[in-house]
């Protein structure tokens, strides 16, 4: 009998939607806590990086986040929105930092306004994109596309561009949480209070071949851009 039961809840588990792909993924984690870099560096090695996993034979996409679903290591940020009444329940934002190609890798879908573009760069206007329980419960009935929010301690001002679907993030008998994106490039603060792009970041690839294959070019790749990268 608790044979059939077991069974039977690792059956209903793994039919649970989590709400991203989880098929021909490759990942490994990157930091760059070393004091010598600096912020324009950090910057520098991850967009350099993204380019060289995009040209390792049988990577179809790649793409970098801070924070991946099933980590257990989500941040919960600070989340406001002028002019609109708070509402009991609301406790903030899981927040992740990612570069354009995450949604589509993980089958995140943009259900309004737009994704993360190369646009979307330092010097220009912070954005956010946020996911469909974090539209419904901080704006309601309203249109959240182009409306300001303040983000984290400091209140940052930014400018929700985008609605994607909602995921599971720290378990898949834990409904999905209200999550934040905000783009690789644009600096943000941290949950620890610091101000800027991230000291480690997951990077992910979608392959066409073995994903076993493509480690080692990956490997090589960051140890060609930066040996101080571990």
């Amino acid at each position: 009998t608790s044979a059939g039961l077991l069974v039977a809840t690792l059956r209903n588990v793994m039919a649970i939607e989590r709400g991203f792909e989880r098929h021909n993924i490759v990942m490994f984690n990157v930091e760059t806590y070393d004091p010598s870099f600096t912020n324009d560096q950090r910057i520098a090695f991850y967009t350099g990086l993204l380019e060289q996993l995009r040209r390792i034979p049988g990577v179809s996409v790649a793409s970098l986040a801070k924070r991946t679903p099933m980590d257990f290591g989500t941040e919960r940020r600070r989340f406001s929105v002028p002019d609109m009444p708070s509402r009991e329940g609301q406790q903030g934002v899981f927040g992740n930092i990612v570069s354009p190609d995450y949604f589509g890798i993980m089958g995140i879908q943009v259900v309004r306004g737009r994704g993360f573009t190369p646009a979307d760069r330092p010097g220009v206007a912070a954005v956010a994109i946020i996911s469909e329980r974090a539209a419904e419960s901080y704006f309601d009935d309203v249109d959240p596309l182009g409306r300001t929010a303040l983000l984290g301690g400091d209140e940052l001002p930014v400018t929700i561009v985008g609605v994607v679907t909602d995921v599971r993030q720290e378990g898949v008998r834990r409904s999905a949480p209200p999550m934040l994106y905000t783009p690789l490039t644009q600096p943000t603060e941290s949950f620890d209070g610091s101000f800027g792009s991230p000291l480690y970041v997951t990077a992910t690839m979608v392959t066409r071949v073995d994903p076993g294959a493509v480690v080692s070019a990956a490997r090589q790749a960051v140890r060609d851009l930066d040996p101080r990268v571990p």
